[in-house]
């Protein structure tokens, strides 16, 4: 009732006094989760950033404190949670600019390669829950974290100081060091297409996942016209000069889803040593079940899975 008259504060009153009286009786766990979860997205919607990172981690902290099972019903909340605290880490990722002096840029640039393989594992966390919608996020989010390096790469400024040989030299460098990374989004989205194709799921993450292997590879993830316009508003990095392989087996046309300081004069060309495994650690727990009772509404990343009361 408090919900629906948008009344958040006994909203959450009535939350805290359910956990009071009932929390402790393990027949009630599902709905204290659900509860906590109302409350976390209550916290987001309201822009009380530390509050909700606190709601979220307590989701998780109960879930797993009261012995609840991956691959549940209620296994997708906690795999929210998880998800939506390393959405934090993923912005300011994605906001992370590669600009200033020679030596600055470099300094960024091995920040960002240190990142990478920190956020990935962080989004494989995701994944040991077993809910199959968070699941998806987590994969497409990983593909998104080399994509957000290339294209940082891709946008870094070239030195005005450089001569036009010296800056061909650093152009091709910073695209020798992009395209690998582009490579690797490529493999990354195909991974999580793949993984929605075999659990046969649409939603909102397998359209942005196919809008981005459409980038690359239009011609085997086509896209319906509704999707063509979101895919304009959400490109992250354009396709350049990404030329990726053919996969060994392409999926049918028919099964895809329809979504600081100058440098001195004579500066040196930088040449920055950056591999793809550097920043492509192994995600661990990354096998993942279909949740027994999925949204039948698919939640975007920003809220709170659509079960929530």
């Amino acid at each position: 009732m408090y919900a629906k008259l948008g009344d958040t504060r006994n909203e959450m009153r009535v939350y805290a006094r359910f956990n009071k009286t009932f929390g402790l009786d393990p027949k009630q766990n599902g709905r204290v989760i659900e509860g906590l979860a109302r409350v976390a997205k209550i916290y987001k919607k309201a822009g009380r950033t530390r509050n909700v990172k606190r709601a979220y981690q307590r989701i998780i902290d109960e879930f797993n404190s009261r012995g609840m099972q991956p691959g549940s019903y209620e296994s997708q909340y906690p795999a929210w949670a998880e998800f939506q605290l390393v959405e934090f880490e993923f912005d300011k990722y994605q906001n992370t600019k590669i600009k200033g002096s020679l030596k600055s840029q470099g300094k960024v640039i091995k920040k960002l390669q240190k990142r990478l393989p920190e956020l990935r594992t962080r989004y494989a966390e995701v994944l040991k829950y077993k809910s199959l919608e968070w699941t998806l996020a987590a994969l497409y989010r990983v593909g998104g974290l080399f994509e957000v390096f290339a294209g940082a790469l891709y946008d870094a400024p070239i030195p005005e100081s450089f001569d036009d040989d010296m800056q061909d030299m650093y152009q091709t460098q910073l695209e020798d060091l992009a395209l690998p990374l582009e490579d690797e989004a490529v493999k990354e989205y195909e991974r999580a297409y793949s993984k929605a194709r075999e659990e046969r799921v649409t939603n909102a993450w397998t359209k942005r996942i196919v809008q981005s292997l459409n980038k690359f590879k239009p011609s085997e993830y086509p896209l319906f016209k509704e999707e063509k316009r979101v895919s304009a508003e959400r490109h992250l990095t354009p396709p350049r000069l990404l030329i990726p392989a053919a996969p060994e087996a392409p999926p049918a046309e028919e099964d895809a889803p329809a979504e600081e300081d100058a440098p001195a004069e004579n500066a040196a060309t930088p040449t920055i040593k950056i591999t793809p495994a550097d920043a492509s650690a192994p995600a661990a727990g990354e096998r993942s079940s279909k949740s027994p009772a999925p949204a039948a509404d698919s939640p975007t990343d920003e809220d709170a899975p659509t079960e929530a009361p």
